[in-house]
C-alpha cells in the first residue's frame, strides 16, 4: 500500500505554474538541423488540461486508452513568422521524424542547442516537463490573434486525443 500526505499549504507552498512551451522536431536527439521553438513567459490565463479516456472491459473493469488534451496558450508576443511555423513543425511530417510538444511548468527549461538560460520564474518551487509525442497526429492546432488593451497577443489552442504511449512526464 502506498501513502501520500499533502499538508502545510500555508507554510510550504509547492507551486508549478505553466511558464513555457516547446515545439520540437527530431530526426535524432540534439541534431542542429532539427526545428525547435521554445516560448517562455506565457500569460497567466494559459492552461493545459488532460482528461483520461477509459472504457469498460468485458470483465467489468476499466482500461485506459489515452488522454484528451485541451491546451490554450496565451503568448505575449505577436511575431507571425514563428507563430505560423509552429503547426508546420508538428504537422509537416515525414515518417522518419518524431514530433514533440513539451509543456514547461515551474522551473523546467526547454532544450536548446546551444543552451539558452530561461527567464527567472517567480512563485515556483520546482519544475516539470509534460512531453506529448505527436506520433498519431491526432492533435488540432488553432492560431488566433487578439487585441487587448495595449498590444495584440497570439493564442495557440491545441486539442485532441493522445494515445497512452505518447505522453511522458519528466
Amino acid at each position: 500500500m502506498s501513502q501520500l500526505v499533502v499538508k502545510d499549504i500555508a507554510g510550504i507552498v509547492q507551486t508549478m505554474p505553466l511558464v513555457g512551451v516547446q515545439f520540437r522536431e527530431e530526426t535524432s536527439f540534439g541534431d542542429p538541423a532539427d526545428d525547435n521553438i521554445v516560448i517562455y513567459n506565457l500569460e497567466k490565463e494559459s492552461s493545459v488540461k488532460l482528461n483520461a479516456v477509459t472504457r469498460k472491459t468485458g470483465k467489468g473493469g476499466m482500461v485506459q486508452l489515452g488522454y484528451m488534451l485541451d491546451a490554450t496558450l496565451y503568448l505575449p508576443y505577436n511575431n507571425s513568422t514563428w507563430i505560423d511555423a509552429i503547426p508546420d513543425i508538428i504537422l509537416g511530417s515525414t515518417d522518419n521524424k518524431a514530433y514533440t510538444v513539451v509543456f514547461l511548468f515551474g522551473t523546467a527549461e526547454g532544450y536548446t542547442n546551444p543552451a539558452v538560460e530561461a527567464p527567472e520564474v517567480i512563485n515556483s518551487t520546482s519544475g516539470l516537463q509534460l512531453h506529448i509525442h505527436t506520433i498519431s497526429r491526432g492533435l488540432r492546432y488553432i492560431k488566433e490573434f487578439e487585441s487587448i488593451e495595449y498590444r495584440p497577443r497570439a493564442i495557440i489552442k491545441i486539442s485532441g486525443f493522445i494515445k497512452e504511449g505518447e505522453i511522458s512526464w519528466n
